[in-house]
């Protein structure tokens, strides 16, 4: 089996640009309805996320999950380059590590947490009434679990501290992952970390770097720049974020002196 090309990162994060930008070079099977997500990974993680007692926006890191998720690589496995992404992956990731045999490439997304929360706030509050009564099956063990992706309103993200506390399980399972790569040069090797605002503000460069690690042909996205650093043009977002500013997470991802205007 080849390795598959992992992209690891928040919701909202930009993960989505990412797989769009590598459409033309990467298979992402996408058999969902959400852009490039395959549901047999959406299942998988969401089956080991909920057995831990987790959910999406309830996010915790599990692992020992290995050997299922080995079924799932099985069941999936294409032509190089291939892939997946489903920001779950980035709280299962050591089972897909494992599963993989240690030959996994991962693609490691960041944003600022304050974009991120915005984000997550306006799209869980703008859902239908009608979707919070549809109940989602229980899932099953992978490879052939059934499609758990609940449409349901995210009671999490209904407010801006809820939406910045689900950034804030994510982000401490991408540390994870930073702090083991800083460790393992294998691991180091097979991993690119990539900023959401730098995709958009030079796609051309971003899609040098993604070409030269990947190597692959890429070419570059059509973004909007202004997408990057946007809670600072929202009154109501940016005052919210003056107040998580200082906290050691921000500080830590390097995002607690940086605005739109820098």
């Amino acid at each position: 089996m080849r390795p598959p090309i992992i992209v690891l990162g928040s919701p909202r994060s930009g993960t989505t640009l990412l797989c769009k930008t590598l459409a033309d070079v990467v298979d992402w099977g996408a058999t969902s309805f959400v852009a490039c997500e395959d549901t047999r990974f959406i299942s998988s993680n969401e089956w080991a996320i909920r057995s831990r007692g987790g959910t999406w926006d309830r996010p915790i890191q599990v692992h020992g999950f290995e050997w299922e998720f080995e079924e799932t690589l099985q069941a999936f496995a294409r032509s190089w380059p291939w892939g997946f992404k489903d920001p779950r992956s980035l709280l299962t990731w050591p089972s897909w590590e494992m599963a993989s045999n240690r030959t996994a490439i991962y693609l490691v997304t960041e944003r600022h947490p304050a974009d991120i929360a915005a984000s997550l706030w306006r799209r869980e509050t703008s859902k239908q009434a009608s979707l919070e009564s549809v109940t989602m099956p229980d899932p099953g063990p992978p490879p052939m679990s059934p499609l758990v992706v609940d449409p349901m309103k995210s009671a999490a993200c209904q407010t801006l501290d809820g939406a910045y506390s689900v950034w804030l399980g994510y982000e401490n399972a991408r540390r994870r992952f930073r702090e083991e790569a800083g460790i393992d040069r294998n691991l180091a090797a097979r991993s690119m970390f990539i900023r959401f605002e730098d995709m958009v503000s030079d796609p051309i460069d971003f899609a040098g770097q993604l070409s030269e690690f990947l190597g692959v042909d890429v070419e570059a996205p059509e973004v909007n720049p202004e997408r990057a650093y946007g809670f600072d043009r929202d009154g109501e977002v940016s005052s919210w974020f003056e107040r998580r500013r200082g906290d050691w997470e921000v500080i830590e991802a390097g995002y607690h002196e940086v605005d739109a205007w820098t």
